[in-house]
């Protein structure tokens, strides 16, 4: 039965590939066949999630697709709000670390399956690869997502801050996550690396998130809102102005709807799939 599974997955993968090839357009992701499966985003900061994916997660918990999150940093370096600019590094941290469960609560995923590694803001890249990547092979193996989802680990320097999209083309965190993501998910199928953290898993897909050049997208129109709301609850990120979070995330999405070139598209999230 898992044999005929493997191969359906296979399958699947050959069909999309080559229709992501023929169409030399993105396709449209296929996340029904989620439903009742789990999938886990793994990101550098604690409002990563929302800003770029939301809208995914919101259609996912509809169909009872289970969620994790795991966060690699604390966020302690992330304030754009006057109400945290005398606030100590730990007081950020800690008011962040309340913010990504009350987003993911937006969006039904409970607090348990919410999980902040807590490494420094801006620093991922100067702790040890190898204990960053034990970590999140210890995390993957005891959840067992089918599906595991990150940053993609390039940099795309089109997308500039002077142009609406902040740090979304560089930031050295997000590109080292998305690395580590990338090989952890390697990492958890390998039996004899670190046997300590339980038997060997191999999540069946991987994706990174794009907003440029999408080989799948996700049609979140309809849930436009639930992602302006969750990321409205990272307080710490942005004035106080509700107006402006909803223009950035509309701006984000609908540029990403662009970016297909699918007719009558308003507002997308955007994937590039690896497995």
């Amino acid at each position: 039965e898992k044999r005929k599974e493997m191969k359906g997955v296979v399958w699947m993968a050959i069909i999309c590939t080559i229709a992501a090839i023929v169409l030399s357009e993105p396709i449209e992701l296929d996340y029904i066949r989620w439903a009742n499966k789990s999938v886990m985003m793994i990101s550098a900061h604690p409002d990563d999630i929302e800003g770029m994916v939301a809208g995914t997660v919101s259609l996912l918990t509809k169909q009872n697709t289970t969620l994790y999150y795991v966060i690699l940093t604390n966020g302690d370096k992330g304030c754009a709000n006057e109400i945290c600019q005398d606030w100590s590094m730990e007081e950020i941290a800690a008011a962040r670390r309340l913010e990504a469960f009350s987003a993911a609560s937006v969006l039904g995923i409970p607090q348990e399956n919410v999980m902040l590694l807590d490494y420094e803001d801006t620093m991922l890249t100067s702790y040890p690869e190898q204990e960053v990547r034990a970590r999140l092979v210890a995390v993957i193996r005891r959840w067992k997502p089918y599906v595991v989802m990150s940053w993609s680990p390039f940099p795309n320097f089109k997308l500039t801050p002077n142009t609406g999209w902040d740090d979304l083309g560089f930031h050295p965190d997000h590109q080292a996550s998305g690395a580590l993501a990338l090989a952890s998910k390697f990492d958890a199928g390998v039996g004899l690396l670190w046997p300590d953290f339980g038997a060997s898993f191999s999540p069946s897909e991987f994706y990174m998130w794009e907003i440029l050049t999408p080989t799948h997208y996700v049609d979140i129109s309809s849930v436009i809102a639930s992602k302006v709301n969750a990321y409205a609850q990272h307080k710490t990120q942005y004035d106080g102005d509700l107006s402006g979070i909803a223009w950035m995330i509309k701006f984000w999405a609908s540029g990403t709807a662009n970016n297909t070139q699918v007719p009558g598209l308003t507002y997308a999230e955007g994937f590039v799939s690896y497995w």
